[in-house]
């Protein structure tokens, strides 16, 4: 059902989720004592039934965004999604727990993800290293099993966490490669006003407005000096999306675009 590589990164998630801390050694030789233990030598078949299946099918519902319920799927889907655009998996042990433990509870599945995807991009934009963020997510699942649930501490940002956010999202934007396009994708998202709006354009690239180098005798030359281009050049409200297949098409002369900065304003790192 998950394929090779799925399935072995499923166990070094199962791993995180029982013994909530980064690995230190391998997998082979952390797993036996930090999991298996608990099940061997007598219960190894309620390891399968009660452990593996379960969050196999947890792990292939979040990778597929298949959740299903009797109202309000759409929602959990579509925050199951949005973490996946980001650069490491480290979020999905707690998504599996939450899955896992809330199957059946679409409303809580709904606030939990929408908290967790923030979390989880906030850390993203600011680069957040592998050492801290997992010992971040790890506080996260030692919380959930304490029954702290939606309250727990670790999934809320703090408020300087917000405050370095904002202002990466106000720097120049377009320097850090990681994370400028899915920066403009969730803004497209939020501009759609859409719940679960998908993209399969993987030809998709960021680009500028006002170029990064315009001719000196061109009309952008004349409406921003050189002061104001180092300004702005970079910078979100200067970036678009364009499919790559077009750019080569797109016009040279000043478009006629909306203003974003009332959508930029709304897409805070705060519920």
């Amino acid at each position: 059902m998950l394929g090779r590589d799925d399935f072995a990164e499923l166990f070094l998630h199962l791993r995180m989720i029982f013994a909530k801390k980064r690995a230190e050694q391998e997998l082979l030789k952390e797993f036996p004592e930090q999991v298996l233990s608990r099940y061997l030598p007598d219960r190894a078949e309620d390891f399968v039934h009660d452990v593996v299946r379960p969050y196999a099918e947890a792990y292939a519902r979040i990778r597929e965004a298949r959740y299903e319920s009797a109202s309000g799927p759409e929602a959990v889907n579509a925050w199951f999604r949005k973490p996946q655009q980001v650069d490491n998996h480290d979020w999905r042990p707690a998504a599996l727990w939450a899955l896992r433990h809330h199957e059946n509870d679409p409303d809580w599945l709904d606030t939990f993800m929408r908290a967790l995807e923030r979390l989880s991009a906030s850390m993203f934009i600011r680069r957040v290293y592998t050492t801290p963020r997992v010992t971040r997510y790890a506080e996260l699942l030692r919380q959930l099993d304490e029954g702290h649930g939606l309250d727990s501490p670790a999934l809320e940002l703090r408020e300087e966490e917000r405050a370095d956010t904002r202002a990466k999202l106000d720097g120049e934007l377009y320097l850090v490669g990681k994370i400028r396009k899915y920066v403009l994708l969730r803004l497209d998202e939020l501009l759609a006003r859409g719940q679960g709006v998908t993209y399969d354009h993987p030809l998709i690239t960021v680009e500028h407005v006002l170029p990064q180098n315009p001719s000196p005798d061109s009309q952008w030359a004349e409406l921003f000096d050189e002061e104001q281009r180092h300004q702005w050049t970079h910078r979100l409200g200067n970036l678009v999306l364009l499919n790559r297949a077009k750019n080569s098409a797109a016009p040279c002369s000043l478009p006629r675009r909306p203003s974003i900065s009332r959508a930029v304003t709304e897409w805070s790192p705060s519920p």
